[in-house]
């Protein structure tokens, strides 16, 4: 009889990918016409990638160089004539990294990025909007946020003062927790000092008898040769602000109740109007020559005409 079958403990053989399963972890493109922070973002990008698709180290830096495109892509190909297809095989991404870094991020733009970083205020953004902003930067400078501690000390710094007082009086050890805590202060001190809407201002209508400048109103007066009461053009005494009838001039009834008749202006009688006035125009005195006031002829009183005939 046999003794017991025994397993040995033999480590699993490292896991294979394929090209096809590294393309469904949708890896970033590099095309190198961007500035040096989209390069950044690039490599962090393409290293999530690498570590969800598990491919092996050999494999990397052959399956990343499909995602160079235009101007990287011609570059790539640059390179590996330099170098050789055995030392490209050799490589490994840190050095595709490396190299990727120098080209496509130079120094002045890697200083811009980290004066960006290190310059970074909450100013008229929200917490949630600083917060990410942060994060972002953060991920494109990692050599300045390697510890906890600096990764809060630059955070904090670029809150308002009133919070970064409260969080300083806390000394929190996470960088979730001072999140979290200076949201909540930042909500409270917020709605604490909420700004009133400020109503809008409406137009004012200006008239002739409603004018804002007193010199204004009385130019207008003289140079019209308006009433300096009600801004209007008339005759005789303002009746402004009278209770009275406008036909007849008496106060004890309005116009629409006027009891006196209309009177002919014309006649001086009071059975019609001077439109329905029926009695001739009186002529005037002097009247006998032909000027603009003397009175037409009747047409019976005019010369006839004559008519002649020629004969031989």
């Amino acid at each position: 009889m046999g003794g017991p079958n025994l397993v040995e403990n033999v480590a699993p053989p490292a896991r294979s990918c394929d090209y096809k399963a590294f393309r469904g972890c949708d890896p970033p493109v590099l095309t190198g016409e961007k500035e040096a922070a989209d390069t950044l973002d690039w490599i962090n990008g393409m290293e999530s990638t690498i570590r969800l698709s598990e491919c092996r180290p050999d494999q990397a830096v052959m399956f990343t160089a499909k995602s160079l495109k235009g101007e990287a892509e011609h570059w790539w190909e640059t390179v590996k004539q330099a170098k050789g297809d055995q030392a490209v095989r050799l490589m490994r991404f840190n050095d595709l990294k490396a190299l990727v870094t120098e080209k496509f991020c130079p120094k002045n733009e890697v200083y811009k990025v980290e004066r960006e970083f290190l310059t970074l205020q909450d100013g008229l953004m929200t917490h949630r909007q600083y917060t990410s902003k942060y994060n972002e930067l953060a991920r494109l400078v990692p050599h300045l946020v390697i510890t906890e501690e600096s990764r809060i000390h630059y955070y904090v710094r670029g809150v308002p003062p009133k919070i970064c007082t409260f969080v300083k009086a806390n000394t929190l050890s996470t960088f979730e927790s001072v999140v979290v805590l200076s949201g909540v202060v930042y909500d409270d001190i917020t709605s604490a000092e909420a700004i009133p809407e400020v109503p809008k201002k409406q137009a004012v209508k200006r008239t002739g008898k409603d004018l804002q400048c007193p010199g204004e109103r009385r130019a207008r007066v003289e140079a019209e040769g308006l009433c300096g009461k009600c801004g209007r053009r008339h005759g005789g005494e303002c009746r402004l602000g009278q209770v009275g009838c406008f036909k007849c001039g008496m106060f004890r009834h309005q116009s629409r109740d006027c009891p006196n008749r209309p009177r002919c202006y014309k006649c001086g009688e009071h059975e019609h109007l001077v439109r329905d006035c029926r009695k001739p125009k009186e002529p005037k005195a002097g009247g006998s020559g032909k000027g603009k006031g003397a009175e037409k002829e009747p047409y019976n009183n005019k010369a006839k005409a004559r008519v002649y005939q020629m004969t031989q």
